[in-house]
């Protein structure tokens, strides 16, 4: 069974037989360690890191989890370089979102619960970071 968490811009992906989409708000109202597979999307802008702990908890042991969302620094990376505008960058980067993320950070977090990281991208300002419950 897979999880899907998203943020207030994303689509809902529909539910099917294998498959729950959640808005992060709802989310730890899921059962604990249920799911194979738990994706999350651009919730960590809004919940911070205490949530990957949160979401950790739904993802049986041997499952996996990933986190995708936009990476602060890199955003900042791109004002400095001249490659974004600040108005552009203050709109990617706040819109509503409580929180600045790093995929440097979220990977630190993940590890310190015990997760076991394997897959780390950035793509632009984007990050995606997946890892295994041991």
């Amino acid at each position: 069974m897979k999880l899907t968490v998203y943020a207030e811009n994303h689509n809902v992906i529909p539910d099917t037989e294998n498959s729950q989409s959640i808005h992060y708000s709802e989310a730890n109202e899921s059962p604990n360690a249920v799911f194979d597979e738990v994706e999350v999307f651009d919730a960590l802008e809004y919940t911070g890191y205490d949530f990957i702990k949160s979401m950790q908890q739904k993802v049986r042991h041997g499952g996996k989890i990933k986190f995708v969302g936009t990476d602060a620094i890199e955003v900042i990376r791109a004002i400095h370089s001249g490659s974004a505008e600040l108005p552009e960058a203050s709109k990617v980067l706040m819109s509503g979102r409580s929180h600045l993320t790093s995929v440097h950070d979220i990977k630190s977090t993940m590890e310190s619960l015990g997760l076991k990281v394997g897959l780390v991208g950035i793509m632009g300002n984007r990050y995606s970071i997946e890892g295994v419950r041991g």
